[in-house]
C-alpha cells in the first residue's frame, strides 16, 4: 500500500483528499465498525459504514469495501430507505466492475 493521497467523496459530506496511511486507515475504519453499538441512530451508523465502504473501493481493496456495502445494505434494508438503498446498490455494482465481475454487477446496478 502506497502512502499518497487518495480524492474522494465521503457521501454528501465533501470530497477531500486523505494521506492514506495503514495505521490511520485501520482506525478509520474499524471505527465504523465500532459505532454499531455506540448508540448512534441506525441512519448515522449506515452513513459510516458506507463511508468505510467508498474509501476501502477507492484503495482498491474491494472484497473489504463489499463487506462494508453488505452491511450498510442491511442497515437500509431495516430502516426502509429505498434512496439510501439504491446509491449503495449502484457502489456495489461499480465495485464488482473494478473486480472484472461484470455479471455480478449487473445484478447490483
Amino acid at each position: 500500500m502506497t502512502t499518497a493521497g487518495c480524492m474522494i467523496t465521503l457521501n454528501n459530506m465533501a470530497e477531500v483528499e486523505l494521506p492514506v496511511e495503514p495505521l490511520w486507515f485501520g482506525a478509520a475504519t474499524s471505527g465504523a465498525e465500532r459505532s454499531a453499538g455506540s448508540g448512534m441512530s441506525r441512519q448515522h451508523q449506515a452513513t459510516r459504514m458506507a463511508n468505510s465502504g467508498n474509501l476501502r473501493q477507492h484503495l482498491g481493496e474491494h472484497s473489504s469495501a463489499l463487506d462494508f456495502y453488505r452491511k450498510t445494505l442491511q442497515i437500509y434494508d431495516e430502516l426502509g430507505d429505498r434512496r439510501s438503498k439504491s446509491e449503495i446498490l449502484t457502489e456495489t455494482g461499480f465495485c464488482y466492475l473494478r473486480m472484472n465481475r461484470g455479471s455480478d454487477a449487473l445484478i447490483h446496478c
